[in-house]
């Protein structure tokens, strides 16, 4: 006796029937609901689980969370070197009753941050009043940016939003030429005992970056320290130090917390189950991508030779983005006769890295001269490096390069996103796809040297 189970797979339910073909006849039959796994089934892309909230709200919690724990830090700080009216009792009231000594601090709270931030660059102001204006830039910090893409990538906030009312880092940046974000903003403030102007344009609603803040930190405390003996290095180190511009630590104000790895999250090889995929940037895979290509070129139904292929790639090596036209003269087939299997407008994928690194504004013809090691070597430098000013030192320290060339190489970021394939076998593929076999072939030999060595 043989028996067909039938199953119905729909998006939030399963049927089911399982039916003997001997006697032709249903044994059994039914369904089974679940909840659908998303919240709003039906809109593409823009499905979210369930989770999703959840996730949001939790994020918002910590923002939230380390906010106060930043000002609660300063506060600390502040009373320990007079600047703000709390003593240390008060915290230790604060600590057991959970209650923020809000009577203490009304009057410290009511001095208008933008008129001190704007008078701290141009007069002595007391030391309660700078911890006010300090406490003040905590609270909004600006923008900065993990990566050395943050100017690239993020041109909404540079440009603004119109609609929404939101004034764009651009825009700010222009009205600072002379002068600081605390005192521009000042400018523009609605002032006590003056009507109120119709076109006034808003302090709030605007983004902003963290270099603005940094900036008017360095002008603001220079300024106080010649009227303040208590401000010296080592205070200005714990209020507004920052690693990347040479200080010994990250201080209370502008210390940020790096993001979390998240290479656990890269897939897996195709050929290679245990190995993470290479990054698309990585010059093996760039080597890789060129050299399949190549090989698939024919005209009048045959194969190029293997010269033609070589000059193809060298070309695709420097050379981003060409149209097959170009690729047609470098082989020297102009002519009509030649049928190729690709159309002269069509656009071929070169090597973005290899093509930008050998050009003449970096390392030049140099960099095909370099072993595979000092290839990989700088292609590391501009993978893991996160700040542009670090970049920049290492390249006029270790490559030799100009004041002009190490600030195009901190600007020059690599293409994001990942292969199919790890650097294992793309090793182990790639030499056959430089003796001209197609893609394929290449693998099966890759797979062989694989298993038995490379002798």
């Amino acid at each position: 006796m043989a028996r067909i189970l039938g199953l119905d797979l729909g998006t939030n339910s399963i049927g089911w029937a399982l039916i003997d073909d001997v006697q032709e006849k249903i044994v059994g039959m039914g369904s089974r609901i679940f909840p659908m796994g998303v919240e709003n089934l039906g809109d593409g892309e823009g499905e979210l689980s369930k989770n999703a909230s959840r996730t949001g709200a939790r994020g918002i919690r910590r923002q939230f969370f380390r906010r106060r724990l930043r000002k609660k830090v300063l506060l600390k700080a502040l009373s320990e070197h007079s600047m703000c009216p709390l003593k240390a009792q008060d915290f230790e009231t604060w600590k057991q009753t959970k209650t923020f000594p809000e009577a203490k601090l009304a009057a410290w709270f009511a001095l208008n941050p933008y008129e001190l931030r704007n008078r701290a660059v141009n007069e002595p102001i007391a030391l309660e009043e700078l911890g006010r204006l300090l406490y003040h830039i905590i609270q909004r910090r600006g923008f900065l940016s993990n990566s050395r893409k943050g100017g690239t990538d993020d041109g909404a906030i540079f440009k603004g939003n119109l609609k929404e009312g939101k004034i764009g880092i651009t825009a700010t940046q222009e009205k600072l030429q002379e002068t600081t974000l605390g005192s521009y903003l000042y400018s523009i403030y609605p002032k006590e005992n003056q009507p109120f102007q119709q076109g006034l344009e808003r302090i709030r609603n605007r983004y902003t970056t963290r270099k603005m803040y940094v900036d008017e930190f360095e002008l603001i405390w220079d300024k106080q320290a010649q009227y303040h003996k208590a401000l010296n290095q080592e205070l200005k180190t714990l209020f507004g130090g920052r690693k990347l511009d040479g200080y010994q630590e990250d201080g209370i104000l502008f210390h940020q917390r790096p993001l979390r790895s998240q290479k656990h999250l890269v897939g897996n090889c195709s050929f290679e189950p245990t190995k993470t995929k290479c990054p698309l940037s990585a010059i093996p895979f760039e080597e890789f991508r060129v050299w399949q290509w190549v090989n698939t070129v024919e005209y009048n139904g045959k194969k190029i030779t293997l010269e033609e292929k070589e000059k193809l790639a060298m070309f695709l090596f420097t050379n981003e983005k060409p149209d097959f036209k170009r690729l047609r003269k470098v082989i020297g087939k102009e002519s009509a006769e030649y049928k190729f299997n690709y159309k002269d407008d069509d656009k071929i994928v070169g090597a973005y890295t290899i093509s930008h690194l050998s050009n003449k504004k970096f390392f030049g013809s140099t960099w095909f001269s370099f072993t595979d090691k000092q290839k990989e070597d700088i292609w590391h430098v501009l993978y893991f490096f996160d700040s542009k000013s670090n970049l920049k030192e290492y390249a006029l320290k270790n490559w030799a390069f100009s004041e002009a060339q190490a600030e195009d190489i901190a600007k020059f970021n690599l293409k994001d996103g990942y292969s199919s394939l790890s650097r294992k076998a793309i090793t182990n593929i790639l030499p056959f796809l430089k003796m001209g076999f197609t893609y394929d072939v290449a693998v099966v030999m890759g797979g062989i040297r694989n298993v038995f060595g490379e002798q």
